[in-house]
């Protein structure tokens, strides 16, 4: 297993394989590029003008937020990190509560390309089968070494906990959501990414991406750290 960005229980450091350009940032508006040296090594949601939510395996120093392009190399927004919060639950080797609360050095510019997302009531549960959306600039093919410069997107599903932890041979938490399975995957690169349902008619950021399989094989899903479960740790990061 790896984690998506370059370990062995694998975090998702590689492009969305099977995934599609984006033209625009209108689709997925909440994505960010985290950086260091100006070199994208994982990806991340903005949920408010002051905070971005990520992975807690891809905590960095000297990290900068760059948003709203298609093309991480070229922001339209850079914000530097004021601090880089990890859930005090995250398991290294387990990948449980792998949580990340950011906050920006100043406040993001929200219009069309930059807008925060919704996150999700405590404890809402989305079933098997439910439609998501992933994204990020992780590889898009497993095993390879080169990330797209361009932002990837794809439409996949959920799938459920017990499906997951018979396909990965490994226990699925509640802190964790899997999805895939759909002919797409997370992969390295990919890590602290959104995973986003639409419910209503508002998109909610339901997880991190976190963890998979090694090279991002197609017939496993991949697993997001998922934020309904821990929502007051977010919301009292927030607030501080």
């Amino acid at each position: 297993m790896f984690a998506m960005t370059t370990c062995n229980f694998a975090a998702a450091n590689e492009r969305i394989i099977n995934g599609e350009d984006a033209t625009s940032m209108e689709a997925t508006p909440w994505q960010v590029s985290l950086q260091r040296f100006g070199s994208h090594f994982c990806g991340g949601s903005l949920i408010s003008d002051m905070f971005v939510m990520s992975a807690c395996h891809c905590s960095q120093n000297y990290v900068t937020v760059n948003m709203g392009s298609i093309d991480y190399r070229y922001p339209a927004q850079q914000i530097p990190v004021d601090t880089f919060v990890c859930n005090p639950g995250y398991g290294r080797f387990t990948f449980d509560y792998d949580y990340a609360v950011i906050k920006l050095s100043g406040p993001a510019t929200i219009n069309k390309d930059v807008t925060p997302i919704a996150l999700p009531p405590s404890g809402k549960e989305y079933p098997g089968g439910t439609a998501a959306l992933i994204s990020g600039w992780g590889l898009t093919v497993g095993g390879g070494n080169t990330l797209p410069t361009t932002l990837q997107y794809a439409n996949t599903e959920l799938v459920d906990a017990d499906t997951c932890t018979t396909k990965m041979s490994k226990e699925i938490t509640n802190r964790m959501q899997c999805a895939g399975l759909a002919g797409n995957s997370a992969c390295n690169g990919d890590s602290g990414g959104p995973l986003a349902v639409q419910d209503n008619g508002v998109w909610y950021l339901i997880g991190n991406t976190s963890f998979g399989i090694n090279n991002c094989p197609l017939n496993y899903p991949a697993v997001w750290s998922k934020n309904s479960a821990v929502i007051e740790w977010i919301n009292g990061e927030m607030a501080k």
